[in-house]
């Protein structure tokens, strides 16, 4: 600095001056804005701020020399780290003053903070919570111990008086709330008197007026009636509404104006949720009389106008006098879907003949359009709503009526083949003459015909590939070993259509329904979920109705689980963007935030960004932790191995592997299905038959109570059921009852009790589950159906790193303390056990007060737990799923003479590698000193033999 010129020298210095005091006052922003968090009690984010801007400052401590800043960050500081003692100084004592200074914004925000492992915070929270639940509990003791008159004084003052330190007028505050009442009428008053509203005047209008609403059947016992501020609002309101409506009978032929009045009809109806049906019905009606007035023309000039901003084109897709032309655009956007050449040319699939399929389309295609025509060419919609359709639906039906129905039989012959497309015809025909509301809106344009709803070349196709249309048939050629003819078929087998997102799986599904339903056969048609199956229902019940085979019709689900993402966007008519600018600047952006377990769901979620022929995009933003489920617990490890371009396929291979195993299982569990539905035939056919042996043998087996025999082997199953181990789970209620079953059948190939074994299932997690969550236990049982029926209550959660085994091994012990004890415990799981210093750590998470009040009040240890089974000399069998938890599970099995194996859950024969291991330890025990026989003869009878060549 000495060296330097002084004008450069007295520059520098003031640059440097200002550096400091840029960077100073900008930190002491930051912990201005910490401070305030600590003020509203956000310690969490309070203390990460900190120690952010901390960690800033010391980085620019060169550059920010502030004394105000130093003072600042020093006193920040002290505050956070005295913040305990702070909070613990606050005053919950008297429960009166909690309607005004609620305890309860912090004690749920500690409670966030304790569950996230901050001992520090968990002891406050249980402080606090400790100290509130006291004050309640002196506060009921204190109304207990009030005589009975006091407690049931109706004289309001005198109320008050005990409660209050002074003197309440009750005449005082009758007259104030009345003029408080009067103040709200009034501000709502003065804005329903506005010429317009801003969204913030529509904001208070409902804030006043659900004020008054809530106050209404309060005030008549003052005197005073709230309900003319409601009602004279209501009505100004409304004079606004009519009035637009008048003003757009009045403007039919400015085209601009009326959109711009109708803009405004819908801001009202949107803004001011109490009248929006009301404002609705009138919008209705004034677009009903426009149309009349001007034409259907003109609504194509107006959908135009109206589609340029947000709340026209909710106007268009909520109004049906505009949704005509919505419609009609939306198909002009998919015209593929409607060219024959491009669809049969991107037809894939098996045994395509494409010349027999576009024949058929043909054919179906003049007999739908000449029906259409000849229909609608005599229908007079001054007179009727709908088409007389009573002629089309008897010539439907008289189709399928030469086909020949046996009992339990339909002849699918050539002769029936050859009439599906016009049958088709004749179905799609009466779906889009029941749906003619677009067309009778529009009726007498030009291109009138656009707004009927009419399949697409892809939908025809599909049902002729479900009904074996367009398939070669290979045949040997007569006298000839070698040759193959190929001829096309007319066989009615098995088929899997795949139909894209978006092109109208429902309408598929719905007419390939009424073609079975018209032929006699009962159809269920199973949906994704409840809310999709009850809309598509709903959809084509009309056309059901119509053909008398609503009755044969069924939809169901695939199962319960319904996403948010499904029940409020599961059609691609339900997912439409109508922003024009949106769609100039490349349409929807889908980003999913989790990784699906199936890679369907993940293909719908892609289709959500470009529906309905529109563009738009799709990401994929992953959470590290989340991924546990797909990479298992030490996915900690394993992450950084895949990152980069690697990730997606490496996950995704992950999924896979994960899918294939649950679908293993499930084939094991639909062949016990199966199992059990024959022997519930077979009971039916012995009942109608009058054969009691059959029938008293099903029902004894059904009925099943608790061993008899003196000496049964008891197994505990113990399983981690943290977040990685959802196929364990799954697998296990799959095949739980299998295992029972083959047990049973050895040990009576072995002439033993074939009931000789109980087992109990245990579940054990983490010290971040609660006392009813980190460990879970069915009842001892002899029917493998209960079991069946407890693993459907349990689900993949939580879960710490290394878990709580010792938890797992405490159950046991203390279920062989019992009078009948146990025999032995199968282990099985994916993570170490817990050391002993991490269960000392993780139990802080709650908080030893809050184990102290559970069964879990003594911490303990698995090697502990280990000792006691082995004194007992109950092996402890353990089979690990990853390498991350070998080295324990090693060590539980040899210090307890058990047996310790790898079970690879998540290949294709993970569940029944599962069945084998604990199935053969269960007759081990139970056939006592034929145990190793019954295990060889288990091997031999079901497992699987691989061979290498």
């Amino acid at each position: 600095m000495e060296l330097l010129d002084k004008t450069i020298k007295i520059k520098l210095e003031a640059f440097m001056y200002d550096i400091n005091k840029i960077l100073s006052d900008t930190i002491i922003q930051g912990f201005d804005a910490i401070e305030a968090l600590i003020n509203i009690d956000s310690f969490l984010e309070a203390e990460q701020g900190m120690k952010n801007l901390s960690r800033v400052q010391r980085e620019l401590a060169a550059y920010c020399t502030s004394t105000a800043l130093i003072e600042k960050s020093k006193e920040l500081r002290e505050r956070l780290d005295g913040i305990v003692n702070e909070i613990l100084q606050r005053d919950f004592e008297d429960i009166n003053t909690y309607s005004m200074n609620s305890p309860k914004d912090l004690i749920t925000k500690l409670r966030i903070i304790a569950l996230r492992g901050n001992a520090r915070f968990n002891q406050v929270y249980n402080i606090m919570l400790g100290k509130i639940r006291q004050n309640f509990s002196t506060a009921i003791e204190q109304v207990r111990a009030a005589a009975l008159e006091e407690r049931v004084n109706k004289e309001i003052d005198s109320k008050l008086k005990d409660i209050l330190p002074f003197k309440v007028d009750i005449d005082k505050l009758e007259e104030e709330l009345k003029k408080k009442i009067q103040k709200l009428g009034a501000q709502l008053l003065a804005i329903a008197s506005k010429s317009e509203l801003s969204s913030r005047d529509s904001d208070q209008f409902r804030m006043f007026y659900n004020h008054l609403a809530s106050l209404d059947k309060y005030t008549a016992r003052i005197g005073f009636d709230a309900r003319q501020f409601l009602d004279a609002s209501e009505e100004k309101i409304f004079d606004q509404v009519m009035s637009l409506s008048k003003e757009i009978r009045s403007s039919s032929s400015d085209v601009p104006k009326v959109a711009k009045l109708l803009t405004k009809m819908k801001f009202f109806a949107e803004n001011l949720s109490m009248f929006d049906n009301k404002i609705n019905e009138e919008i209705d009606e004034i677009l009903k009389i426009y149309k009349q007035q001007e034409g259907p023309a003109v609504l194509m000039q107006l959908t135009m106008i109206l589609e340029k901003t947000d709340i026209g084109a909710r106007l268009i897709s909520e109004h049906s006098s505009l949704s005509g032309e919505d419609w009609r655009r939306r198909r002009e956007k998919m015209q593929n879907q409607d060219n024959l050449e491009y669809v049969l040319k991107e037809l894939a699939g098996d045994d395509i003949t494409t010349d027999v399929l576009a024949t058929c389309y043909q054919t179906f295609r003049a007999t739908y359009d000449d029906l259409i025509s000849r229909i609608l060419g005599v229908f007079d919609q001054k007179k009727d709503n709908e088409p007389d359709l009573e002629v089309l639906i008897n010539q439907t039906k008289a189709l399928v009526a030469t086909v020949t129905k046996k009992p339990n039989t339909i002849i699918w012959d050539h002769s029936f083949k050859d009439k599906i497309p016009e049958l088709l015809a004749h179905i799609f025909a009466v779906w889009t003459l029941k749906n003619t509301q677009h067309y009778n809106a529009l009726r007498g344009i030009e291109s009138a015909r656009a707004y009927l709803l009419m399949p697409h070349v892809a939908q025809v196709l599909a049902i002729f590939r479900i009904l074996g249309i367009g398939y070669n048939k290979y045949t040997k050629i007569k006298g000839s070993n070698k040759s193959l003819a190929e001829k096309i078929s007319d066989d009615l087998i098995n088929n899997l259509v795949e139909i894209g997102t978006g092109e109208g799986k429902s309408v598929v599904m719905a007419v390939t329904a009424c073609v079975f339903a018209l032929l006699g056969v009962d159809v269920n048609c199973s949906c994704y979920s409840e809310v999709l199956s009850a809309r598509d229902k709903k959809d084509f019940a009309s056309v059901f109705r119509a053909l008398g085979v609503e009755e044969r019709i069924e939809y169901g689900t695939f199962n319960k689980l319904i996403t948010l993402l499904t029940r409020t966007f599961g059609r691609g008519t339900d997912f439409i963007c109508r922003n024009q600018q949106l769609l100039l600047n490349g349409g929807m952006h889908v980003l999913q935030t989790f990784f699906s377990e199936e890679l369907s769901e993940e293909y719908q979620i892609i289709g959500r960004g470009a529906r309905q022929g529109d563009y738009g995009s799709y990401r994929m933003i992953l959470l590290d932790k989340d991924l546990e489920w797909v990479l298992g617990p030490n996915w900690k490890t394993e992450l950084p191995k895949i990152l980069g371009t690697t990730l997606y396929a490496a996950l995704n291979k992950a999924r896979n592997a994960i899918y294939e195993s649950k679908c293993a299982a499930k084939e094991l569990g639909i062949e016990q299905c199966k199992h059990e539905h024959n022997a519930s035939k077979e009971f039916m056919t012995a009942l109608s038959e009058g054969n009691m042996k059959t029938v008293k043998n099903f029902l004894l087996e059904q009925n099943r109570g608790a061993s008899s025999v003196p000496k049964t082997s008891r197994t505990v199953l113990l399983m981690d059921a943290t977040g990685s181990m959802s196929n364990l789970l799954s697998a296990t209620k799959e095949t739980v009852c299998t295992m029972f079953e083959r047990a049973s059948d050895i040990l009576k190939e072995k002439m033993l009790p074939s009931d000789a074994f109980q087992m109990q299932i245990a579940i054990y997690r983490n010290y971040n589950s609660k006392a009813n969550k980190i460990l879970q236990t069915s009842s001892w049982e002899t029917k493998a159906s209960n079991l069946r029926a407890f693993m459907n209550t349990i689900h993949p959660e939580g879960g710490w790193g290394n878990e709580a085994i010792e938890i797992g091994l405490w159950h046991a012990v203390k279920e062989s303390e019992m009078q009948n004890s146990i025999s032995q415990v199968i282990l099985i799981g994916d993570a170490p056990a817990n050391t002993q210093k991490e269960v000392s750590q993780k139990r802080g998470s709650f908080g030893e007060a809050y184990w102290e009040k559970t069964r879990f009040s003594k911490p303990t240890y698995y090697q502990y737990e280990l000792q006691k089974l082995k004194e007992n000399s109950i092996p402890v069998h353990a089979f690990y799923l990853t390498d991350y938890a070998k080295g324990d599970f090693r060590k539980i099995a040899r210090e307890t003479q058990g047996r310790c194996e790898h079970l690879d859950i998540y290949s294709s024969d993970g569940a029944e590698s599962l069945t084998d291991f604990v199935t053969e330890e269960i007759l081990r025990s139970a056939a006592g000193d034929q145990g190793d026989a019954a295990v060889e003869l288990y091997k031999m009878k079901y497992e699987r033999k691989t061979y290498a060549f």
